[in-house]
């Protein structure tokens, strides 16, 4: 009987050891967990400011096209006035019309700059004129802006703006190339 009575009361034992986790276990699985999760945050970080950059970059080109229609149809001459921050739009009543009418503001999340030669400086209030045939007429074509150079690794993150069109790309080795 005896035997017996320790063949009972030694398999309650073996089967409680045999089921679950131990705490180690547990704190190994939940430190991979946060692990993971934190090179998941870092991605998407960098993965917002990329499309946030790309997202200015298309957004800047729309709107220097539509300024670039907008003298073509209207047959008047209008301005951009850049800034480091944000740009604004200006039409003009004449050709002899020395200040223009503000027609909108734009703020930027990111700086904007001049690249000339590799080389960036900063805008202040540097205008960009449209005759009324579309020309981009001061300054002298072509103009390229960057968007935030250095941060990130976005497709695009400059414009180049030519008499006729704008074309956008990526700054690479100085150049604004054109995607």
């Amino acid at each position: 009987m005896r035997g017996a009575g320790c063949v009972q009361s030694a398999l309650p034992v073996r089967m409680l050891s045999s089921k679950g986790f131990t705490l180690v276990e547990m704190i190994i699985v939940v430190a991979i967990i946060g692990i993971l999760l934190a090179i998941a945050t870092l991605n998407f970080d960098l993965m917002g400011k990329k499309y946030n950059i790309e997202s200015q970059v298309k957004q800047m080109l729309a709107d220097f096209e539509d300024v670039r229609m907008a003298s073509i149809q209207t047959k008047k001459q209008h301005a951009i006035l850049l800034n480091p921050n944000g740009y604004v739009f200006l039409i003009y009543s004449s050709l002899n019309d020395p200040s223009g009418e503000q027609v909108f503001t734009k703020t930027l999340k990111y700086q904007i700059q001049l690249m000339s030669a590799g080389q960036y400086s900063a805008f202040s209030n540097t205008p960009l004129t449209i005759s009324p045939l579309g020309y981009l007429t001061a300054p002298l074509p072509p103009l390229t802006i960057a968007v935030a150079p250095g941060l990130g690794n976005p497709y695009v993150n400059c414009l180049t703006l030519q008499d006729v069109k704008t074309n956008i790309g990526v700054i690479q080795g100085g150049n604004c190339v054109f995607r």
